[in-house]
């Protein structure tokens, strides 16, 4: 629903405004959008040839280094239908989308987009790779904790405390950094080639997420 100029707002407006916004910005909804590198989709496989000690990679005794994507639950596509049942789960646990049709006051607004910015510091992420500079928007799908918002009762006017208080809280939801999750790629294999003699061994990298601030 479009909100017009001087209209007055109900939570079902910021409701849809909210999914809608959701659904514009995350890559991995419904399959994999076309800006999603090869590098952070499932089944990557990256080779690299280095030389051995004291070589160039173009020696006569070349190693390959071959990466492969692991698998992981917390990058996999996630449908559309699933991501706007679980914003309004979250909603409902909130005691928001019981009142979709009441009018929005002040307060209302400050308390709807400090819990719709707990929902999104956890569940939005920003994926990068060691592979390419992209960086694209996924939604987690996995389960998760919220952050905690302080319940404000609508019926009650606003003090400019109430205010101060949501809006730092909001700012400080919003600017929240959350762990680096390391996405390991599966062992790498290093295969060295000499004209009499072949050796091999192992090691690791990774790519890793970072939540949306």
């Amino acid at each position: 629903m479009a909100i017009s100029e001087k209209s007055k707002i109900v939570y079902q407006d910021l409701v849809d405004k909210a999914i809608s916004y959701i659904l514009s910005i995350v890559q991995n909804k419904d399959g994999y959008s076309t800006s999603v590198p090869a590098e952070v989709k499932p089944g990557y496989v990256y080779t690299q040839t280095i030389g051995r000690s004291g070589e160039p990679a173009s020696g006569s005794n070349p190693c390959r280094v071959t990466f492969t994507r692991n698998t992981d639950s917390h990058l996999d596509t996630v449908s559309s239908q699933t991501i706007i049942n679980e914003f309004k789960a979250f909603l409902t646990s909130r005691g928001i989308l019981s009142k979709t049709n009441n009018k929005v006051t002040a307060k209302g607004i400050l308390n709807f987009y400090n819990n719709v910015s707990a929902f999104c510091s956890v569940k939005l992420i920003t994926v990068s790779s060691q592979f390419t500079t992209s960086k694209v928007i996924f939604y987690d799908p996995t389960t998760v904790t919220y952050p905690t918002v302080p319940v404000t009762d609508d019926e009650v006017p606003i003090t400019s405390t109430n205010a101060s208080d949501m809006l730092d809280n909001l700012n400080a939801t919003l600017n929240s950094v959350s762990k680096v999750y390391p996405v390991k790629y599966t062992q790498a294999t290093y295969s060295c080639c000499s004209s009499s003699s072949s050796s091999s061994s192992s090691s690791s990298s990774y790519i890793a997420y970072f939540n949306l601030d």
